[in-house]
């Protein structure tokens, strides 16, 4: 018999049945993981008769703590989703789209596109950039792919830079934001760059903790070209305020134009005092 200390996550316990179940609707392994977590970090929250209500409930609205309570029950009627929709798929029978309860469920093309360039890229910190866009809400998500196709489409109808990001919500403890643009050139150096540079700048005036960042080149067919990632915890820096303070418009979310470029042994534009190359963020 295992004994749970109050400080250790509860295990999770699984059937061959239930792995098998949660195995073939979550096939992506960061989608499997993501499940995995999410049960484990909201044991305690979510209470169900079967893990087949916990993978139904997840299929349909996701596994995301509802501010409005402080515990959820969820309804056997979830594990009817499972039910209608398994073993047609085990005997190889075709349904109508209009006839499954769990196909498309908060799915968004552009979403998943931005996802699968991340997780093609193949380097560290995957996991967390991908389970930081995976607890976003349907709204926010939706917001980012619109704003998203918005900003590439731009740059090739103007030919110049367009870029927009999504501040900390204040509703979680994680103080997480996004940052998005898109390059009026080729030139992935020159990309690298202004999103390092924006990204450090846009962490700091919106006090966040977590940040990541996207950059698109203008030709590229990629949702992303490129990712940068910081999670340091915010303090506050008096060379940093003041070089926020120039750059940034209160009212808006764009950078102040920066067109100059940086050497990698220059002081880094954000005021910090480092050299470039070993200031903003790390680049993935």
């Amino acid at each position: 018999m295992l004994d749970k200390q109050d400080n250790q996550p509860f295990p999770l316990v699984l059937t061959i049945f239930d792995l098998e179940l949660v195995a073939h609707y979550l096939n992506d392994p960061y989608d499997f993981l993501y499940y995995v977590r999410q049960r484990i970090l909201l044991m305690d929250y979510f209470k169900a008769d079967e893990e087949i209500v916990y993978l139904g409930y997840h299929l349909d609205s996701k596994l995301w703590k509802l501010p409005e309570y402080d515990m959820v029950s969820i309804d056997t009627h979830y594990a009817q989703l499972i039910d209608s929709n398994y073993y047609s798929q085990k005997l190889k029978i075709e349904l109508p789209d209009e006839s499954d309860p769990i196909k498309n469920r908060w799915q968004d093309d552009t979403f998943n596109r931005l996802c699968n360039s991340i997780k093609s890229a193949k380097v560290p910190r995957i996991t967390d950039i991908l389970f930081y866009l995976f607890d976003l809400s349907g709204d926010t998500r939706k917001n980012i792919s619109e704003q998203i196709v918005k900003c590439k489409n731009k740059t090739l109808l103007d030919n110049k830079m367009h870029d927009f990001s999504v501040p900390p919500d204040e509703s979680h403890s994680e103080r997480l934001g996004f940052t998005y643009i898109t390059l009026n050139s080729d030139n992935l150096n020159e990309l690298e760059e202004k999103l390092l540079v924006l990204c450090k700048a846009r962490k700091y005036k919106s006090k966040g903790d977590i940040w990541i960042g996207f950059g698109s080149i203008k030709n590229s067919k990629e949702i992303i070209d490129m990712v940068v990632f910081n999670n340091q915890k915010w303090i506050y820096n008096e060379s940093l305020e003041a070089a926020t303070e120039g750059w940034l418009d209160k009212k808006s979310q764009k950078l102040v134009a920066y067109n100059k470029k940086i050497k990698p042994n220059e002081k880094c534009p954000c005021g910090s005092g480092k050299k470039f190359k070993k200031c903003c963020c790390n680049i993935i």
